[in-house]
């Protein structure tokens, strides 16, 4: 189902990008078309750095420990993740 709608995209765009073939851009719209595009890029790219960074140095399980988040069911806070499933008392 996914990858239908990943080819539907890629064929819209494909037929978009030929039907825009006579169309001019100047040169100012193609820097502000590839800065937006670096800039969103290096932002997504940052915040999903700092989640990385954050839960593997344990920050989050900090954060929500700290804060009285309630564990629930059987999940339990440990080191090497934010929560993890606990059976019969063993991580």
């Amino acid at each position: 189902m996914l990858l239908g709608f990943l080819v539907a995209a890629g064929v819209y765009a494909v037929d978009a990008w030929r039907s825009l073939s006579g169309v001019a851009i100047s040169g100012g719209w193609r820097l502000f078309l590839v800065l937006g595009v670096v800039f969103t890029l290096a932002v997504g790219g940052g915040l999903m750095a700092l989640v990385f960074y954050s839960s593997r140095h344990d920050y989050d399980g900090r954060y929500f420990l700290r804060q009285g988040a309630p564990t629930f069911g059987k999940y339990l806070h440990c080191r090497k993740g934010l929560f993890r499933l606990c059976v019969c008392g063993r991580i």
